[in-house]
């Protein structure tokens, strides 16, 4: 009898966690933070918001570090980002 409960309970909670982590709103957010983040690059505010687009489909948007962080946790993404972007080097 217990097995179900335990079942149930799970089945109760994922869709509050699904709804917080990947909610198009919470993305929003994050890519906004992101694009405003990196400001004072010599990049355009269009090729930031695709370099953020892209990062929040790896990073977890839900906490909200700095741009440089996620970058030094995520290397292959970062850089496949960055090419995304058409990033400059040095930029």
């Amino acid at each position: 009898m217990k097995f179900p409960v335990t079942a149930l309970l799970l089945l109760l909670a994922l869709p509050a966690r699904a709804e917080y982590d990947g909610s198009p709103a919470e993305k929003a957010k994050w890519i906004s933070f992101c694009v405003e983040s990196l400001k004072d690059t010599k990049e355009k505010e269009p090729a930031r918001r695709v370099y953020c687009r892209c990062m929040s489909e790896v990073v977890d948007t839900a906490d909200f570090r700095r741009v440089y962080e996620w970058e030094r946790i995520f290397p292959p993404a970062h850089l496949s980002c960055f090419e995304k972007a058409r990033f400059k080097p040095g930029g």
